[in-house]
């Protein structure tokens, strides 16, 4: 049978392959990471249906490109204090609706959260320099940006960006 409800990788889980839960879409419950998790690698949730809020523990020190791709996660996304750089589509397409980029990472990848329909607030900590001008691309219900780091420097306009008419806090 299918996996189905809620899943809780143990605390003693240090590692997952690549393509680890990818395409359980009758994973619609609660995930629970591993709070000796090292990694999250390439699709290792790709298109799963969790419910509520996901936190990364700081243990993780990297997400995958993909990691995150098309997961419905319907809430808030908390990201480890120990992640230094968020890859190209970890969040594309999924539920979430705000998340806090800890002051820990430099970069924003290509399409992170690209078509991510819900995302209202993004919270950017003061580490970041550079954000791929895709990253944040057909957003399409973002209210607010809070901005801390202390300049970027590397982005690039697009017209689809939704720094574009939004207010800065």
């Amino acid at each position: 049978g299918a996996l189905t409800g809620n899943l809780v990788l143990p605390d003693s889980l240090t590692t997952l392959g690549y393509y680890a839960f990818q395409d359980c879409t009758k994973l619609n419950g609660t995930l629970k990471l591993s709070e000796s998790l090292k990694s999250i690698p390439l699709r290792a949730f790709y298109n799963t249906k969790f419910t509520g809020e996901l936190v990364i523990p700081d243990s993780v020190t990297s997400v995958g490109e993909y990691a995150f791709y098309y997961a419905d996660l319907s809430e808030n996304v908390t990201l480890s204090n120990s992640i230094t750089t968020l890859a190209s589509s970890t969040f594309y397409y999924s539920g979430i609706t705000s998340i806090v980029v800890p002051n820990s990472v430099t970069s924003i990848g290509s399409n992170c959260f690209t078509y991510c329909r819900y995302l209202q607030t993004v919270t950017i900590g003061t580490g970041v320099t550079s954000i791929n001008a895709s990253a944040f691309r057909n957003c399409t219900s973002f209210e607010t940006l809070y901005y801390n780091a202390p300049s970027i420097s590397h982005y690039t306009s697009s017209n689809s960006s939704p720094f574009r008419q939004l207010p800065i806090q």
